[in-house]
């Protein structure tokens, strides 16, 4: 399958744009959250123990992700900190749990994978005009993932980035598509979104009127008989051929 009125492409980050290490993540969760941990440890602001706060703290974090689920609602993991901060008295905390999740996303980082083909393909698909943006579920706020763009060397070729956590809702919710069409300033079915999760990418995206592409990813599931009417790609590079007009 080919387009040939496309004039814009959304993607979704993780798992699309960026892949990530399959081992190795249970030892860099705890070491991320020791290193959150003494982080705030070191400015004498009154914590408990460790393990106290690292229950207290997945505890918040599974509410609030539960809560958001049927609703697709969109959440930040700043506000959880922040929460479980106040819960401790702590002034400041707004400040304080900003701290925490930078220290605990720097170590995340190490997990990151970035395809070598990512920026030769961006960069491709900038020269024929195509407008490029970026909406993505995530519980960290915009400028870590910003941040991780400018680090990665793409960030010039991305026009618009929408995140969930700074979102009223999170895919598969209609309004977060909205609203990248609006960005787009284009007709929705002039423009495809690539993700790698069915239901959440696929179906969120046809559903919000735009032309959905699957990114392959061995860790999602797919149904058996596939729709024809929704491409998938292994990788970025394809969406050179995909798009080819």
């Amino acid at each position: 399958m080919a387009f040939s009125n496309i004039r814009g492409i959304i993607f979704d980050l993780g798992y699309t744009l960026i892949d990530y290490k399959e081992t190795g993540w249970s030892e860099i969760r705890q070491e991320a959250l020791q290193t959150g941990y003494s982080r705030l440890k070191s400015d004498n602001i009154g914590l408990h123990d460790f393990d106290n706060f690292v229950s207290l703290y997945l505890t918040k974090k599974e509410e609030c992700r539960s809560r958001s689920f049927d609703a697709m609602l969109g959440w930040n993991i700043i506000d959880v900190v922040g929460e479980l901060l106040d819960d401790y008295g702590i002034k400041n905390s707004s400040n304080y749990s900003r701290i925490f999740v930078e220290a605990v996303y720097k170590i995340e980082q190490k997990q990151m994978i970035i395809d070598d083909n990512i920026i030769n393909a961006l960069e491709k698909l900038k020269k024929r005009n195509y407008k490029i943006g970026i909406i993505s579920n995530t519980i960290y706020p915009a400028f870590l993932h910003e941040n991780d763009m400018e680090r990665f060397g793409w960030k010039q070729f991305i026009d618009f980035q929408i995140y969930s956590s700074q979102c009223t809702f999170r895919k598969p919710h209609p309004s977060i598509f909205e609203a990248g069409i609006k960005m787009m300033d284009l007709p929705a079915d002039n423009i495809i979104y690539v993700g790698d999760r069915y239901r959440l990418d696929a179906l969120g995206a046809q559903k919000a009127g735009l032309i959905p592409v699957i990114k392959y990813c061995k860790k999602q599931t797919y149904p058996d008989q596939w729709p024809e009417d929704i491409p998938i790609v292994q990788n970025i590079s394809e969406l050179l051929t995909l798009l080819n007009n």
